[in-house]
């Protein structure tokens, strides 16, 4: 349902977001990194990273993309420069955010909404809107996760591989996964050492109409496509390019320049600057 080389209507999304190192020298705002395919086999990728101001008070949830509406638009551009058209499904895989970040609850005392899946689907379809008023993507909406402490063990010795964990391409989707929501537990990597932990998917919302044996065979599939390893990875690449891009941009916009002779008081003063970045390397995944 998504890849077919003869139309290329579709585009694969994967955000990230980076808080950065932790410590008294943390800054105050987070990288966004967000990686769109723009070929019709989702093998080659575009980028975006953006900063935004981190809620330091206590409960604040910094995980929300406040700016995806921004980040989504400048993918999308870059799709319409390269084929003249927008594509007409968007599937998101999101990293970073937990359940209690999507699941249904009651509204907060100041009325605000706290749920991230509402406020970024919502932020999705202005940036289509934004581009083009009759522009509406069918649109899938998939959290990816390693954030628990799920593990699977083989029994027979067959099932097993050489590191003794279960052999790569495990499928887990009945028994142990929540009755609130379309999920399952994906071990596409081949365990090198210690316990292999798997990738949790949660599909939120699916307007495109996979199957979920499609869907399990795309993701499985697509992990072995990472640029970076010759063998299957444990997530699908756009949301370890997100992850990288956030990292990166992160360096590239957080180099310190002050010093403690630029400031009276003899202390220490930080500033940040934001690295250039020639034209032609905007275009491409440098952070390969």
């Amino acid at each position: 349902p998504l890849a077919r080389p003869a139309d290329c209507k579709s585009m694969v999304i994967g955000l990230a977001v980076s808080h950065g190192r932790k410590g008294p020298k943390r800054s105050d705002f987070s990288m966004v990194g967000a990686a769109g395919s723009i070929d019709p086999y989702h093998a080659q990728f575009t980028y975006e990273y953006f900063r935004q101001i981190r809620d330091s008070t206590p409960g604040a949830n910094n995980a929300l993309i406040s700016m995806l509406d921004a980040g989504l638009k400048a993918l999308l551009t870059k799709w319409h420069e390269r084929w003249r058209e927008y594509p007409e499904k968007l599937c998101i895989f999101r990293d970073g955010i937990t359940e209690g970040m999507y699941a249904k609850r009651e509204p907060r005392a100041d009325g605000k909404n706290s749920n991230v899946f509402d406020i970024e689907v919502k932020l999705i379809l202005k940036a289509c809107r934004e581009l083009d008023p009759d522009y509406r993507p069918k649109l899938m909406y998939v959290v990816v996760t390693k954030m628990h402490k799920t593990r699977f063990f083989a029994v027979d010795t067959a099932a097993k591989d050489a590191s003794g964990n279960t052999k790569a391409g495990l499928l887990v989707d009945d028994d142990v996964l929540s009755p609130r929501y379309s999920e399952f537990y994906l071990t596409s990597h081949a365990g090198l050492k210690g316990t292999s932990r798997p990738a949790k998917y949660v599909v939120l919302l699916n307007e495109i109409g996979f199957t979920p044996t499609e869907f399990v065979n795309y993701c499985n599939s697509s992990c072995y496509s990472y640029a970076r390893c010759p063998r299957s990875v444990s997530v699908v690449p756009c949301v370890y390019y997100a992850q990288l891009m956030a990292q990166r941009g992160s360096l590239l916009q957080c180099q310190e320049i002050g010093d403690s002779s630029s400031v009276g008081s003899g202390g220490q003063q930080e500033a940040y600057t934001e690295v250039a970045i020639h034209e032609r390397m905007k275009k491409l995944n440098f952070c390969l």
